[in-house]
């Protein structure tokens, strides 16, 4: 995570650098859930924008749901998105309903347990692209709230049993629905830089 973190930091100190504007934002239901984004996107004029977003997963599904008494699963990992946006009609720069392409990548271990003795773990891997939409309002101050959805592709999507390192699943096996891939995402932030 420390890695993440200084990755992060790293590349908003650079952007800042050459950047008019730029926006860190988190998305603090996930921060409730276990499910860890901070994002930066950097403003390149009022119309484009382009969204930099790592996850971290550290959530346990007994926080959404009781499965069986004694049994819960676990998804740790970490992902990154990457996203295109051009915003319509922005009054304040990059704000209001914007269109955009995005393209997302993430490694996550799944396992269950029961009575707190570990029966199965996966390693799920999986790449997509896809379409978003967008809409983001901006304060005078500089606070930014954004809600964005869309769906795309897994173009890999791999399910790999650790215990005999066989692929449960992959892009042979999963047909329809499977091969899909949504995002969805409530985001606040801040935008530094330029005229807010």
């Amino acid at each position: 995570m420390k890695k993440i973190i200084l990755v992060l930091a790293f590349t908003v100190t650079i952007l800042n650098l050459n950047a008019q504007q730029i926006e860190v934002k988190i998305n603090p239901i996930g921060f409730l859930f276990g499910r860890y984004n901070v994002s930066g996107e950097y403003l390149v004029n009022e119309h484009v924008g382009i969204d930099v977003s790592p996850v971290i997963n550290n959530f346990s599904t007994t926080t959404f749901i009781k499965i069986e008494e004694g049994t819960k699963g676990t998804i740790k990992g970490f992902g990154m998105q990457v996203a295109g946006k051009y915003y319509m009609n922005p009054d304040q720069g990059c704000d209001k309903f914007g269109i955009g392409m995005y393209a997302s990548a993430s490694s996550n271990k799944l396992a269950t347990y029961i009575s707190n003795v570990k029966e199965d773990e996966y390693k799920q891997t999986r790449v997509s692209v896809g379409f978003l939409v967008t809409y983001k309002w901006v304060s005078n101050q500089g606070v930014t709230f954004e809600v964005s959805g869309g769906g795309g592709r897994n173009f890999l999507n791999k399910l790999v049993d650790t215990a005999v390192n066989t692929a449960v699943v992959d892009n042979s096996t999963v047909t329809g629905v499977g091969t899909w891939d949504t995002t969805a995402r409530l985001a606040v932030g801040y935008r530094f830089g330029g005229k807010k």
